[in-house]
């Protein structure tokens, strides 16, 4: 009789693997336990259950306070109903600093206090303090926020957004005008970040004060410095066959996918945004390309041959913008390109690439998604054929 294998466990190819769903969702968390040992997979499945309760007690520990909280503020000042709640949330406070082993320290002074103490002292009248309301942590509620967000692309603008404040911020009541006002400042002057990006994110901060009833001016009337322009630069020839080559090379750093997306924006001049959500037309060998920034609209171009295999990669294996973005950040760091090389400066490629091969200048325009000049082409132009655009693109070699 097939002996049955311990609960939470399953082996794949001899190797042990634990396996648990995920509590309120359709979700399985699954990790190897890299040993075909049963008795070690037993002791790691053990250990792995140990911490999923731990961290299990602790958010429910955390959601019950979070709903004494609603209670709490939800009655009037000064009722009866207000102290004794008021009492439970002390008592939940004063259960969490019995679990981390500090009741008795509760009440000494922090000189008295070992930093491991001070630490853990500090949990347990945080928790107090989010309980009766004089502190809103944004772990707390900036996730559950976050879903009430529809629009995708927008839910991960505010999450970056929030990522940043929390690095430098644990609370809400932490800022002031002041302090929200240097805030965004330094995401432009230190972060480099655009104007348009943090006028983004201080709408998203202004938002999520106001779900919460919080001041939003805090957040207003913040006179930002203006974005640095930043003269972006073209890759030579030769430097685009070379940063293909090194992801090609070294998928094992880079991953199967990125040198087929550098191939794709060097023939194309799109910007990832736009490679990310490209359709390819195998039929037709052409592509459609979204308008993205300050392009009119969409456009459909030639298929360079030299891509055809990459789009037929790329049409199975996309990868989000920001995961393109950061591959690509990193590409370039190493290879000794500044902020003045960017995903973009493929478009100032082809478009150099073009003209070397006397492709007429509303052509390239037409290929790289470029705003037409002049009242003629721009105005009253329908466009290059496919044909044309294909007689000067495939002539294009990095």
């Amino acid at each position: 009789m097939q002996q049955k294998t311990p609960q939470y466990l399953y082996q794949r190819n001899g190797t042990y693997w634990f396996r648990k769903r995920l509590g309120g969702s359709h979700g399985t968390h699954r990790v190897s336990l890299h040993t075909k040992d049963k008795d070690e997979a037993l002791a790691a499945r053990d250990a792995l259950l140990k911490r999923w309760n731990e961290i299990d007690r602790k958010g429910t520990s955390a959601k019950n306070m979070l709903a004494l909280r609603e209670q709490y503020l939800s009655i009037p000042e000064n009722h009866a109903a207000r102290d004794t709640l008021e009492e439970e949330i002390a008592d939940k406070a004063e259960d969490i600093a019995q679990e981390l082993g500090v009741l008795e320290k509760m009440h000494l002074r922090p000189e008295e206090l070992t930093a491991k103490e001070l630490g853990k002292v500090q949990v347990a009248k945080r928790a107090y303090d989010v309980g009766v309301g004089k502190l809103t942590l944004f772990v707390d509620f900036v996730p559950d926020w976050l879903k009430t967000i529809e629009n995708k692309k927008t839910r991960s603008d505010y999450r970056r957004a929030f990522d940043l404040l929390m690095n430098k911020y644990v609370a809400v009541e932490e800022l002031d005008w002041d302090k929200c006002k240097v805030f965004l400042r330094d995401r432009i002057r230190i972060d480099k970040k655009s104007r348009a990006t943090v006028d983004k994110w201080k709408g998203a901060y202004i938002n999520f004060w106001d779900s919460l009833d919080k001041d939003t001016n805090l957040w207003r009337n913040h006179k930002l410095p203006e974005t640095e322009v930043i003269d972006v630069q073209e890759f030579e020839a030769e430097e685009v066959r070379a940063m293909y080559e090194m992801a090609r090379q070294q998928q094992e750093i880079w991953g199967p996918w990125l040198y087929h997306v550098l191939w794709i924006g060097a023939h194309t001049g799109a910007r990832a945004g736009a490679i990310r959500e490209l359709k390819y037309n195998r039929d037709e060998q052409t592509i459609w390309l979204p308008r993205k920034k300050k392009e009119k609209k969409d456009r459909t171009i030639p298929a360079h041959p030299a891509i055809r295999a990459s789009l037929e990669y790329w049409e199975d294996n996309r990868k989000a913008v920001q995961t393109i973005s950061n591959k690509f950040k990193l590409l370039k760091r190493i290879r000794g390109w500044g902020r003045e090389h960017v995903f973009h400066s493929f478009r100032h490629t082809l478009v150099t690439a073009l003209e070397n091969v006397e492709c007429p200048e509303n052509v390239a325009m037409d290929i790289t998604g470029h705003k037409k000049k002049g009242i003629t082409y721009g105005i009253y132009g329908h466009g290059s054929s496919i044909e044309l655009m294909r007689k000067y693109l495939d002539q294009v070699r990095f």
